[in-house]
């Protein structure tokens, strides 16, 4: 049975801490710290594995990242999930941690899904802090830590060394794109083990240390058995049985043997290639750089962020009028969300919903599209001669919930599905919105690039009732400006905007580069535009 507990970790200043644990392993992650991996030890030997200043952190989440976090027990297994929104990122991150009754590794799923239409680039999906000696062994790698006798046994995993850090990376060790709205989903075990001075052989499931008169081996997965296979020097060939049990080493004499030439370790069931043991350590090794060829598809050697946009306006604009768009692998939901956003701000909702059925069909994991789905047919609804149409609404948000529970745009369409209030007061369904500067701006932007302004000048405006934030009153400003013309209005915004305080460091999308711009045209004069670092195109 694996014991699942939250309790309180006094040696980092007592935060919140989730253990899992079972007779092989104890890991204890911290979710206020992006789900960091801050304890993991070998049970056979009592070791921690990450001790001092080792730890395993998630897909480059910051420590102060907010996360949702659940927990569950089920047929003898438990698992921890955190989901995290990344604004900076645009991207959003599920990592999952899970330990079987019988397992003596975690199982760790990390999926990244990407929320903007231009191309994203890979952040590690884990990295591996602290001093470690990284070991190849066929396609199974090894952190190691000699002085400590202990480490890591990673299966499968492409790793990267990135200033000095061991980092997990999906497909290559290269920096990979994430194509616009696509998801990524990569997965990983990592078995601690201890008690080995050095390694000399390093398979799926076990660890092995030989010395001049035994040949130690030591299980990192469910065990079973296996075949020694001794090759002499004089060319015989000798094979011995060897039951692995994971809850303890196994240790082979080779005191009675002839001269020893080479020594491998086969599983007996299973596809499993003899993985050779050596006579001498393993030697700490460089994984290699696996360089992405020019593919004949894409300009060069990979598509630019540029190139991808203007791919999928070029092909959105061609296929106005039709639901179908014919364009490159990889870009097909991004084409048709951008078709699909074309239609809704022309207002043309039966068109935009149609499309964005066809985009599920490429994209269904993307919480986004649900939302998209569920904002259209609420459109279509408010129109009495299109509403028997708008079906499909009642299974869109929860699958956007499913898929990303902490989504915010899931927030402002439950703000948005209810009456308009009269009064003064601020809506409590959008606090969570506006407590987060980037997230309030990122769901504005959205809301403008998907052509719906009502919805757009509500939730600013409720935004607003619970913080007065300059983004927001520039953004206002803005739809004001190029949607109404009320520029007396948007020129009032833009002074309350201008005396108050703005962010240091704020990092500005496309979209707010855009309206920076086209306000200064309209306000040359405004010193507080100013503050935005953007200059006219």
């Amino acid at each position: 049975m694996v014991n699942l507990r939250s309790h309180i970790l006094e040696s980092l200043g007592g935060v919140e801490a989730i253990t899992l644990e079972n007779r092989h392993v104890q890991a204890t992650l911290v979710p206020s710290l992006g789900g960091r991996i801050v304890s993991l030890v070998d049970k056979r030997t009592a070791t921690e594995v990450l001790a001092a200043d080792k730890h395993i952190g998630w897909a480059n989440l910051a420590e102060d990242t907010k996360t949702h976090t659940q927990v569950r027990e089920a047929d003898g297994s438990a698992a921890v999930s955190l989901f995290a929104l990344t604004p900076d990122l645009r991207a959003d991150v599920w990592v999952v941690v899970s330990l079987g009754e019988s397992d003596r590794s975690l199982g760790v799923s990390v999926r990244i899904h990407s929320r903007t239409l231009l191309p994203t680039r890979l952040p590690a999906l884990a990295r591996f802090a602290g001093v470690w000696e990284t070991i190849l062994g066929d396609t199974n790698r090894a952190l190691y830590n000699r002085s400590e006798r202990a480490g890591l046994h990673l299966g499968p995993a492409r790793l990267a060394d990135v200033d000095g850090q061991v980092e997990w990376r999906v497909g290559s060790a290269d920096p990979e794109l994430l194509m616009p709205c696509r998801t990524v989903e990569s997965t990983l075990t990592v078995a601690p083990f201890s008690g080995i001075g050095n390694i000399h052989g390093l398979g799926s499931g076990w660890v092995a240390e030989r010395t001049a008169g035994s040949l130690e081996i030591v299980p990192v997965g469910e065990g079973g058995g296996f075949e020694l296979h001794v090759e002499t020097t004089e060319g015989a060939t000798l094979k011995a049985a060897v039951e692995l049990r994971p809850d303890q080493a196994t240790v082979v004499s080779l005191d009675s043997l002839p001269p020893i030439n080479r020594m491998a370790l086969m599983a007996t069931q299973g596809f499993d290639l003899a993985t050779e043991i050596s006579d001498s350590p393993l030697p700490e090794e460089a994984p290699p750089r696996f360089v992405s060829k020019a593919n004949a598809a894409w300009p060069g050697d990979a598509p630019s962020a540029e190139w991808v946009w203007t791919l999928t306006a070029t092909r959105s604009e061609e296929a106005r009028g039709s639901s179908q768009v014919d364009v490159l692998p990889g870009t097909e939901a991004g084409s048709l969300v951008s078709l699909a956003r074309a239609s809704s701000q022309a207002g043309v909702f039966i068109h935009a919903a149609t499309v964005i059925d066809d985009a599920l069909r490429y994209a269904a994991d993307d919480p986004l599209l649900w939302w998209a789905k569920a904002a259209v047919a609420r459109h279509i609804a408010a129109d009495p001669s299109f509403s028997e149409l708008a079906d499909g609404v009642e299974d869109a948000l929860p699958n956007a919930h499913f898929l990303s529970p902490m989504e915010p745009m899931l927030r402002v369409e439950a703000f948005l599905a209810q009456e308009q209030a009269q009064g003064k007061e601020a809506n409590p369904l959008l606090a969570d919105v506006a407590a987060d500067n980037a997230i309030a701006r990122d769901c504005l932007c959205r809301l403008a690039v998907w052509g719906l302004w009502a919805d757009f000048a509500r939730v600013a405006d409720d935004l607003l009732r619970h913080s007065d934030d300059p983004m927001v009153r520039y953004l206002l400003a803005w739809a004001l400006c190029t949607q109404s013309r009320m520029l007396a209005t948007a020129a009032e915004h833009l002074a309350a905007a201008g005396r108050l305080t703005l962010e240091a460091a704020i990092i500005l999308s496309p979209l707010e580069k855009r309206m920076a711009r086209e306000l200064q045209v309209q306000f040359p004069g405004d010193a507080g535009l100013k503050r935005l670092g953007v200059t006219e195109a």
